[in-house]
């Protein structure tokens, strides 16, 4: 039993290591952990295609997210710091979920992003485009991660 724990216990640094980890803030300023604990990661650059998430994120809040180890970030490295301080900030700032943003292309992930999709990635398996929520419930589904 002592010689199978080390090899469990290194199986778990190497699935790990597969999933971008770091923390990012969130429009709220506190700190958003992409970890271990993090089973999916939803990430999205354009204002638009994160549209299309929010309402459903919104509708379940961030206990939802939580219960199911989802992470979304989004870049918002090509926005303007005037427009996202003046504009942007005070209205995602009432947002029920946490959505880490992005404002420095130094903290952006290596993830792969496709214009009018955003990046599914779900621990252990490569990244997916999706475009809208629909779409990422079902390749969840398909990975046997339900999360209605």
């Amino acid at each position: 039993m002592k010689r199978v724990l080390p090899v469990f216990f290194l199986a778990g640094l190497l699935f790990a290591a597969d999933f971008p980890q770091g923390t990012y803030k969130d429009q709220k300023n506190r700190d958003l952990k992409v970890d271990a604990r993090t089973q999916i990661l939803l990430y999205s650059a354009e204002k638009d295609v994160s549209a299309k998430f929010h309402e459903h994120f919104e509708k379940h809040g961030q206990k939802w997210m939580d219960k199911h180890g989802i992470v979304y970030l989004t870049d918002m490295t090509a926005v303007p710091q005037f427009a996202m301080k003046t504009f942007m900030a005070p209205k995602i700032k009432k947002y029920s979920y946490s959505m880490g943003i992005i404002t420095n292309k130094a903290e952006l992930p290596d993830i792969p992003l496709k214009p009018f999709h955003a990046t599914l990635v779900i621990r252990g398996k490569d990244p997916v485009f999706v475009r809208n929520y629909s779409e990422m419930v079902a390749v969840l589904a398909g990975n046997g991660l339900p999360v209605e």
